[in-house]
């Protein structure tokens, strides 16, 4: 499963069997990342106790967690760096106008960006009859919307689902540019794209309990498996609908009301926007050819498909847009800021740094706090070294299932294309990513 608080990740079904037992005594479990139904990351000592989990982060900072508030844990390696407090924190902007979301879903310039037009897409995909009828069988649903490349079975709103639909489509486009520029070959999928659209959480985990047997504690995730991807309204959240209700409320001040609804629909606004972009980010990238989706799930051949430059890569897809713009070029401006926060002062070594880029397992260790690390380094390959990060990624992309795959392979492919990982290659990196122009205003505040 990729999720966004998945983290996302490629973060491959990111779920604790163990979460759901209980214990009549306390029991010390160590330094870990604790993820929170919301998205949270909370990095410090965990006690689980008969009541939940008692996260101690330090300066006298702990809080308890129900168990039905936590989506994974991740213990933290001694020889990590580690993110402090909230390492994938869930964030809000200003609500997106429909104006740009129109202006997304225009399509590319394609003479604009100096490449071939993408004529020979077909106008539309064709739709898989079969599965339209399973996915309504296990939405309970009969309610479906269609654009040319998408398939949505949704229990929301029209309007809410049509509005994603129209950035899914944009995504879309923003992806087929990419790939353009990249020459990467294009693979034109059967049928259209699957997408669910849930109107509350809880039908969003209720189908993935039928569909999968458990449920995801995900903001909205896509299963190479099902080659589905799983959304809902993230209004639905129970610190947002209690918020909103807040909102509502005639016993509490004009003004605190005003600003309570304006932070949870800027959030909602926000994060549906990002989740949404991020996730169908990885549905495209593994079913139009970016990455190989077979030998990704295949576990002989999956560490070929670096999981930092998976996640990086649909990074530079997920940016909502704003007078910064959006998607494909973009800053990743919370990204950016992450990564300067949390290892601007303290550099990477060069064998760390060569771990991470070789080892998969080093993302997954680092639950969500290592995003900003794979944004950061896609983003500079391809910036900086464009002719050479164009053949690094038809490498990738051309990846076939079984291939053998070893470690000192892929340390090969990647420094024989952007140089020795050493101490001038990291001061180089840190360099360039401390003088990208970084904007306070296009980092999203707490949520709600």
């Amino acid at each position: 499963m990729l999720t966004r608080y998945m983290g996302s990740v490629v973060t491959l079904a990111v779920l604790l069997a163990g979460l759901g037992a209980s214990s009549a005594m306390a029991e010390e479990l160590g330094r870990m990342r604790v993820q929170t139904v919301d998205g949270r990351w909370l990095v410090g000592e965990v006690e689980a106790t008969a009541e939940g989990y008692r996260v101690d982060m330090g300066r006298g900072i702990a809080v308890t967690l129900p168990r039905s508030q936590v989506r994974s844990m991740v213990a933290v390696q001694e020889d990590e760096i580690v993110a402090p407090g909230d390492a994938e924190g869930t964030s809000y902007r200003r609500r997106i106008t429909d104006p740009e979301i129109e202006a997304l879903v225009v399509g590319v310039d394609f003479d604009a960006l100096g490449i071939e037009s993408a004529a020979e897409l077909p106008a539309e995909l064709p739709v898989n009859e079969e599965s339209l009828e399973e996915m309504k069988f296990l939405a309970g649903t009969d309610k479906v919307l269609m654009t040319p490349n998408f398939m949505m079975v949704h229990t929301g709103t029209d309007a809410e689902a049509r509005r994603l639909l129209n950035r899914l489509e944009a995504v879309w486009r923003w992806n087929i540019a990419y790939m353009k520029i990249l020459s990467l070959p294009i693979l034109v999928p059967d049928c259209k794209m699957e997408v669910y659209f849930f109107g509350t959480q809880q039908e969003f985990e209720t189908h993935s309990v039928n569909a999968y047997g458990h449920p995801s504690g995900a903001l909205g995730y896509f299963l190479p498996t099902s080659n589905r991807s799983h959304f809902f309204d993230l209004a639905s959240l129970p610190n947002i609908a209690a918020a909103l209700k807040t909102a509502e409320d005639p016993r509490v001040p004009p003004q605190q009301r005003l600003k309570i609804r304006t932070a949870a629909e800027r959030w909602v606004e926000h994060m549906n926007m990002e989740v949404t972009q991020h996730e169908i980010g990885h549905h495209l990238h593994f079913n139009l050819g970016v990455f190989p989706p077979e030998a990704f799930l295949n576990p002989e051949s999956r560490e070929g498909v670096q999981r930092w430059l998976v996640e990086g890569t649909t990074m530079m897809f997920e940016v909502p847009p704003s007078s910064e713009g959006a998607s494909l070029g973009v800053i990743n401006h919370y990204q950016l800021s992450k990564f300067l926060e949390w290892y601007g002062q303290r550099k990477f070594t060069p064998q760390w740094l060569k771990n991470f880029i070789v080892d998969g397992n080093v993302f997954l260790r680092g639950g969500g706090s290592y995003y900003p690390v794979g944004w950061a380094l896609t983003y500079y390959l391809r910036k900086q070294y464009p002719k050479e990060f164009t053949d690094y990624m038809r490498v990738v992309s051309t990846r076939n299932p079984g291939d053998e795959v070893t470690v000192t392979m892929l340390e090969k492919e990647f420094e024989d294309r952007f140089g020795r990982i050493n101490e001038e290659w990291v001061d180089k990196w840190y360099a360039w990513l401390r003088a990208l122009p970084l904007n306070p205003a296009a980092v999203p505040p707490d949520p709600p």
